[in-house]
């Protein structure tokens, strides 16, 4: 490295580094407001309705139901913490179920052969994905919409109808109770602590948020930018794909309609935990605590008589709400800095 590049090299460096330090200089009020108004919801529909809300069998449905809304939020992550953005795991997720319940019904494949199979299709993608952006340098945000366009039509190809008649031995595996919970919710729960450790714990994890710092400085500072991209990209396919056959099995079946509007909750959530435990900041405890405080007011909202528009509505003024709170967040955060 020459001796004009090293100073540049430097300066970006240090310059990434405080702005993935900036988080840590919020308030516990920010860190965990969203836990805090999670609870006060949870309060105030248990107060208005008691004996519905709140109670073992209502908790229990909303937690291990909602498992699938989960990975498909944690799916959004990777890409989203390297500073680029996956709109396609949505529709990649209804191909994945499509794929595994009509391998599975119609043509008599096995559990593992089908979800390898629609796995192996969801790869596909996210190597497509990473070739085309990253490799090509195309914007994350037309390729992906694109690609969600195309993949809606190609689960809609395969399944137009729902398809019935999921293979009971894994329906009853993912509905098979645990400590009140079905199985599906702990391999979300499972999954969400793999990634967790994997983002904050590991080379890997420390690369990905310093690529979306700052891609020049990353690069400079040695690291592979491209390939920590294309690993995101995949991950992110993969997930979606695991979300997509879990989906098909516990609910016994496969409606190509049913995925694509998923996409919606996932980002809100996503968006609305990154205001949560660290401000600013994609973070897997964040989407886990938004993706039930989402679940759990659109529950009491029903129970309360508003049903049908109020899902979208919630959803879609979460993520505003989300997304004007991050960006308060970080306005505040600099000026704490520069004030300091």
């Amino acid at each position: 490295m020459s001796t004009e590049l090293a100073p540049t090299v430097a300066s970006e460096s240090r310059s990434t580094r405080r702005r993935l330090r900036e988080p840590r200089t919020t308030t516990m009020v920010q860190r965990y407001a969203l836990v805090f108004a999670w609870i006060a919801m949870t309060a105030f529909f248990a107060f208005l309705h008691p004996g519905e809300y709140f109670t073992v069998a209502h908790v229990s449905a909303m937690l291990s139901t909602q498992s699938v809304l989960l990975i498909l939020s944690l799916s959004a992550l990777a890409p989203l913490l390297a500073g680029d953005l996956d709109l396609s795991i949505a529709s990649n997720m209804a191909l994945a179920e499509v794929l595994f319940a009509n391998l599975n019904v119609n043509h008599g494949w096995s559990v593992p052969g089908a979800i390898l199979a629609a796995l192996g299709v969801s790869l596909l993608v996210g190597i497509f994905n990473s070739a085309v952006i990253v490799g090509l340098g195309i914007d994350s945000i037309v390729v992906t919409l694109g690609m969600s366009t195309l993949l809606a039509g190609m689960a809609l190809s395969m399944g137009a109808t729902p398809i019935l008649g999921v293979s009971g031995s894994m329906v009853d595996l993912l509905r098979f109770r645990f400590f009140y919970l079905q199985i599906a919710f702990w391999i979300a729960l499972a999954l969400g602590l793999v990634l967790w450790f994997l983002y904050t714990q590991t080379r890997f994890g420390r690369h990905l948020l310093f690529v979306g710092a700052n891609r020049n400085a990353a690069k400079l500072a040695g690291i592979r930018v491209e390939l920590v991209r294309s690993v995101a990209f995949i991950s992110s396919a993969l997930l979606s794909g695991v979300a997509g056959t879990m989906l098909a099995g516990l609910f016994a079946s496969a409606d190509a309609n049913t995925a694509p509007s998923m996409l919606l909750p996932a980002l809100a959530a996503v968006f609305l935990g990154a205001t949560a435990f660290i401000p600013g900041r994609f973070n897997v405890p964040g989407t886990f605590v938004a993706v039930y405080f989402l679940v759990f007011g659109i529950s009491g909202l029903e129970l309360s008589g508003l049903s049908g528009w109020v899902s979208q509505a919630f959803y879609g003024g979460s993520l505003v709400v989300a997304v004007i709170l991050s960006n308060l967040g970080g306005r505040l955060t600099r000026l704490r800095r520069v004030s300091a």
